[in-house]
């Protein structure tokens, strides 16, 4: 809060200046030898006791201002405790000599007033009350300080609420002085220092709010002495109280009369009051040229930066009001350039800014930087543009002024050329606030690329982003923030999937940042490492790449079948599990730096040639996984001991051991086995050395290694001992393992049981119990799976797999149609094992069991208690809507609509909204409400529209039914207009039934759009309709009864004309359902409607031939095969037709040149042709091939 404080408070330290100084020339008497002590009326040792009095306070006030000078020089050095300390001991200093200060005032006040009793009627009497009136009127001020050290201390008790009210303002009391001061001028109109008595007396009057009756004085003083040495001064005061009463004619002449005198401390502020007055009389031209007289003035005269400063600031008030910039350029040109002529315009613009016209300031501000581009203040005027855009809240023309500033102030500018030389410290910190906006130029398009959930703005705004850092880093190049600014390049580039850029500006990050424990240097070190991994993906699933994996694992396959071999010769006994190497810590962004690193390159190899010469051969990496390793390699150099350097080493290993570069990856896995002997994963690493011993066929040397582990104290690890000494079960259990992997899982599920059997002790026997169960189930031998699924459960209650293994047994279950044992064993499950990951699954396939077994109600309940015991899950909505199709299932039709509506108002609802609303559609239908209906038909169509666009795969059916129920209306309506007479009305209504046509066959074929098989055929087959209606009712048109019979014959005869056209698209369109039901291998109602009515219309153009239907045409026909289990059909053709198979085959007649396709939406494996070639076409899922056989057998039928 602001204290109240009064003008006079502001002077009150100098009060005799402001009385006595202002009077030039003025002096007290001094004591001469000409004058006696006769004269003077008394003794010389009174004259030194008053002077020695008077050097005294002199002295007194001198030390008073030395300790406010120390104090505040100390105070401003200091912590602000030291502050408040040295501030308490100096108030109290203060107090103590403004005590003394004051008691020898009062005590020389005393004595005065007895001189001045002594010797009233001396020539000294006047001067003597002129001092004491002094010495009054200082003890005011002093006694006026007090006060209002005391009125502070209460006010600030009233701000803290230790005062219910706060204190009244202290006033100083000049009663005494000005009393002196009358006396003064009414006893010695003829003194000497008359006039200046008269003025102190006025200017007392005027400081205890005596305005009007220190003005009289002041005009009486002006009257008498127009061009004295007082006039300048009190020319001025009488114009301020003018100014200040408002009387502005006055105060303007009293102000130019203080011109006219050029009295050099007045006229600078005779000047701007006078311009003042004539903006406050609305006369803005001459304020103008007075705010300019002033300006100039101070071009050669120093005058108060304050009035030139509130001068400029006036004109630029005046320019806003009559035009702005337009108005100051054409005055400006008016009265000739001026050097602060920017400064206005300046003060113009920040006017706008002040003002709210924030707009008006930009322009302004923007010409302005047109104008002195390369000035000092070109920074300041840019910081004002962000801020007018800050004030805007257009947030991207703040940035766009960040770059701005960036690029017209930063390094290489010609700003900063020319600054550097004539400023270098203004220089140096707008370069450093260039740096600055210019990276976070950058860093913002960064947040927003990585803000955006839209993969095309992402882009643009990344490529904004990376140009700008890219400036940056050219601009900058010595910036701290440099690594920072590559690093997120890099980072850009990683999110865009340019791995092998970003991998390379990761490499660049450690080379700037140095130090290897910068946070940068070692997230770009394992970045690198993340990025290289990314392009080794990439390259990996290239053709050349899969032909070079393929290769090498059809060597390694060879390799360890070889060393399989050799072990059960007795070479080796297998010792290998499952292995899964260290999950490396998941850094938040990738990053690189890579040393140079020689090629790896596997041992050579031996090959024999078909000369039977030895070859050589090299295998070196390819440049993608070459890359990765060096990075690897860089980053455990750097952190050999590092918290992710254990991953780096072992994953290292796994990429050597894919390109088949044994011995290397065998070292990483050591050089990992010995640093870091307590890793969770030491045991992997040494299952790895063990497989690359035995795919290189070093026995000897796997057997040497393993005693050394062994007798090392890694034995300590019971896990690596009983590892080495159970080296057989798990040779067995090889063994198991690789007849699963080669799909001989019945042989599997034995030998994992002899394994069991045999040892049933061994670590393996859980594994191998699971292991046997799942290769029996995936056998399809459910009820054996069953039987070691139970023996595992009831063996391993409380193995963390019992669980899952009595969920299988569920499964199962399900599998042989065994539903009640299913729900029996999934409430087991529940019951027993309430917490476990799958009681989620067993809860829902219990549901859904339940839900197929015709128990919906009870399947409804468990779908809600799923929702129930798993909130929030990501499947929620789906389990609402699976428990609302329940209850329609079971006719709780109020149940099914509020589970509906719950999931359409779920947030993580799906494409199913779709058939939510068609579910709530067929509610309102079987309650009548015909109204909800259509309008849920809407829905449904809005919904499917909006889940398309998004990307989504939603199922047809319920879109084209709620399409297909909107064209009935459509139809009806079409149906309902019938043609009467006479004719001018059935013109009319035959008009409107054609539009009504065209109207519903183009709303059929819109449904035709949805694609969805059935209500597609029934939408062709109902344009067909459409179109046979309209002809039926140009066939049934009544006839003029003003007609002879042949003009009725010949009425009908033209309409008939017009009729078979239609006809003909009705029977196109019913040709069309039945090409489709051939194409999607269908057939529905909707396509025996078309079959009948061609063959109830066209008997000449179809048949029926048994079974089949056949429909034929020019040279074309429709054949359907029977279902063929064994294989498929064989084929006969009896003449150059095309033929059209039902779906999963088709023959297809592309340019006369004939070609079989075959293709089928099976999942299993089939036979589909069994034709007269060399062996059975036999397809895999989505298989598309051509069979040369097939096309011989063609060209030999048909050619």
């Amino acid at each position: 809060m602001i204290r109240p404080v009064s003008i006079r408070q502001a002077v009150c330290g100098g009060a005799l200046a402001l009385g006595l100084s202002l009077l030039p020339g003025m002096a007290f008497p001094q004591t001469s030898a000409a004058v006696t002590d006769e004269t003077l009326g008394f003794q010389l040792t009174e004259r030194v006791r008053l002077a020695t009095v008077q050097s005294r306070i002199q002295a007194q006030r001198t030390l008073m201002q030395w300790v406010r000078d120390q104090a505040v020089r100390i105070a401003n050095t200091k912590q602000e405790l030291e502050r408040k300390q040295l501030r308490k001991a100096f108030d109290e200093l203060v107090k103590t000599m403004r005590g003394k200060g004051s008691e020898r005032r009062r005590k020389l006040i005393d004595e005065m007033q007895t001189f001045v009793q002594r010797y009233a009627d001396t020539q000294a009497s006047g001067d003597l009350l002129l001092r004491l009136a002094e010495l009054y009127y200082e003890e005011a001020n002093f006694q006026y300080i007090l006060a209002m050290d005391e009125y502070e201390r209460q006010y600030i008790a009233f701000e803290k609420g230790e005062a219910d009210n706060p204190p009244e303002q202290p006033e100083p009391d000049y009663g005494p002085a000005l009393e002196l001061y009358r006396e003064f001028t009414e006893a010695y109109k003829n003194h000497r220092y008359y006039r200046d008595g008269l003025y102190l007396y006025a200017y007392l009057l005027e400081e205890s709010g005596f305005e009007d009756q220190a003005v009289e004085i002041y005009e009486r003083l002006l009257e008498t002495d127009p061009d004295g040495p007082l006039a300048p001064e009190v020319s001025f005061r009488v114009g301020q109280y003018y100014f200040l009463t408002g009387d502005l004619d006055l105060a303007a002449e009293r102000y130019r009369h203080t011109l006219k005198l050029r009295d050099q401390t007045f006229y600078d502020k005779a000047l701007y009051k006078l311009a003042w007055t004539y903006y406050r009389m609305d006369d803005l031209d001459r304020a103008l040229l007075g705010f300019v007289e002033l300006i100039d003035y101070g071009e050669k005269v120093p005058v108060g930066a304050e009035m030139r400063s509130e001068s400029l600031q006036y004109m630029a008030i005046i320019f806003s009001d009559r035009g702005g910039l337009k108005d100051l350029e054409a005055f400006f040109a008016q009265i000739g350039p001026r050097s602060y002529k920017l400064e206005v315009i300046e003060r113009l613009a920040d006017l706008y800014f002040e003002t709210a016209d924030y707009r008006n300031a930009l322009t302004v501000y923007r010409d302005l930087l047109d104008l002195q581009p390369y000035a000092a203040t070109a920074p300041v005027l840019v910081r004002k543009i962000e801020d007018s855009w800050t004030k805007l809240e257009n947030e991207r023309q703040v940035v766009e002024s960040w770059r701005e500033f960036a690029e017209r102030f930063g390094n290489g500018t010609t700003w900063q050329t020319r600054w550097k030389e004539a400023d270098p410290r203004l220089a140096w910190d707008v370069q450093k606030e260039a740096e600055k906006k210019g990276f976070d130029y950058a860093a913002w398009w960064h947040g927003k690329g990585q803000a955006t959930s839209d993969p095309a703005k992402r882009k643009q705004y990344y490529l904004r982003a990376l140009k700008a850092y890219e400036a940056f880093e050219k601009q900058f190049d010595d910036s701290v923030r440099l690594a920072e600014a590559v690093f997120n390049q890099a980072e850009i580039h990683y999110d865009l999937g340019n791995w092998n850029k970003a991998g390379e500006l990761y490499a660049r990050v450690p080379e700037i940042a140095v130090d290897p424990t910068n946070e940068l240097f070692s997230e770009s070190a394992w970045n690198m490492i993340l990025a290289r991994r990314k392009a080794l993906e990439v390259w990996e699933r290239t053709p050349k790449a899969q032909a070079m994996l393929k290769a090498i694992a059809a060597e390694r396959a060879k390799l360890e079948a070889t060393a399989e071999k050799a072990q059960k010769e007795g070479s080796l006994a297998r010792a290998t599990r499952s292995v899964t190497g260290p999950a490396a810590t998941t850094a938040a962004t990738p990053t690189t730096a890579v040393a140079p690193q020689a090629p790896v390159e596997a041992p050579t190899r031996k090959r024999v040639g078909a000369d039977g010469k030895t070859v050589k051969k090299k295998r070196t990496l390819p440049k993608a996984a070459m890359n990765l390793i060096r990075a690897s390699l860089y980053y455990v150099r750097l952190y050999p001991l590092g918290e992710r350097s254990p991953a780096v080493y072992y994953n290292t290993g796994d990429i050597l051991m894919t390109y088949g570069l044994y011995g290397q990856a065998r070292k990483q896995y050591i050089s990992f086995v010995e640093r870091f002997p307590d890793n969770a994963f030491v045991l992997d690493a040494i299952k790895q050395v063990v497989r690359t011993f035995l795919l290189e066929q070093k026995f000897g040397d796997l057997v040497e290694w393993g005693y050394s582990i062994y007798e090392s104290p890694l034995a300590n690890n019971p896990e690596i001992r009983d590892y080495f000494t159970t080296i057989l079960s798990g040779a067995m259990f090889k063994d198991a393992q690789q007849l699963e992997k080669d799909e001989k899982l019945r042989e599997a599920a034995d030998a994992y049981l002899t394994l069991v059997d045999r040892f049933p002790e061994s670590e393996f026997v859980d594994e191998a119990l699971i292991n046997a169960a799942a290769a029996l189930q995936r056998q399809g031998d459910w009820e054996r799976s069953t039987q070691v699924f139970l023996r595992f459960y009831e063996q391993f209650p409380d193995h963390p797999f019992a669980s899952e293994a009595l969920f299988q047994t569920a499964w199962n279950a399900e599998r042989v149609l065994d539903f009640n044992a299913a729900v029996s064993r999934y409430t087991e499950l529940l019951d027993r094992f309430p917490k476990h990951q799958k009681t989620k699954d067993a809860l829902f396939n219990s549901a859904n069991i339940l839900a197929k077994l015709g128990q919906s109600r009870r399947a409804a309940e468990l779908f809600l208690l799923y929702i129930e015991r798993f909130p929030n899950e990501p499947d929620e909505a789906d389990n609402i809507f699976f428990a609302a199709r329940a209850y329609y299932d079971d006719g709780d039709l109020e149940k099914a609509e509020q589970l509906f509506n719950r999931y359409i108002k779920h947030k993580k609802r799906t494409e199913r909204e779709v058939e939510a609303l068609w579910y709530l559609s067929q509610i309102a239908l079987e309650r009548n409400d015909a109204k909800g209906y259509d309008k849920l038909l809407d829905r449904i169509l809005e919904a499917y529209k909006r889940y398309t666009a998004e990307g989504k795969i939603v199922d047809p059916r319920f879109a084209a039914e709620a399409a297909f129920r909107k064209a009935e209306k459509v139809d009806r309506a079409y149906r309902n207009i019938k043609l009467r007479l006479p004719m001018d009305r059935m013109a009319k209504l035959l008009e409107q039934k054609a539009a009504s046509l065209k109207k519903a066959v183009e709303t059929w074929t819109g449904v035709v759009q949805y694609k969805d098989p059935y209500w597609s055929s029934a939408a062709l087959h109902m344009i067909g309709e459409a179109y046979q209606h309209f002809a039926d009712t140009l066939f049934e048109a009544p006839v003029p009864p003003d007609l002879d019979e042949e003009e009725a014959e010949f009425y009908k005869m033209e309409l008939e004309d017009q009729a078979f056209p239609i006809e003909e698209k009705a029977m196109q369109g019913w040709q069309k359902n039945l090409e489709l039901a051939v194409r999607l291998g269908i057939d529905n109602e909707w396509v025996e409607k078309s079959r009948n009515k061609l063959l109830e219309l066209y008997p000449d153009v179809a048949r029926v031939k048994g079974k089949e239907r056949q429909l034929l045409a020019d040279n074309e026909f429709f054949y359907r095969f029977p279902a063929s289990s064994e294989g498929g059909d064989k084929l006969k053709f009896d003449g150059p037709r095309v033929v059209y198979l039902q779906t999963p085959y088709r023959i297809e007649n592309l340019e006369q040149r004939y070609a079989i396709t075959l293709g089928w939406t099976d999942r299993q494996k089939r036979v589909l042709f069994n034709v007269s070639v060399p062996a059975p076409a036999v397809l895999e899922d989505g298989q598309i091939v051509e069979l040369d056989g097939i096309r011989d057998l063609w060209k030999k039928h048909f050619q």
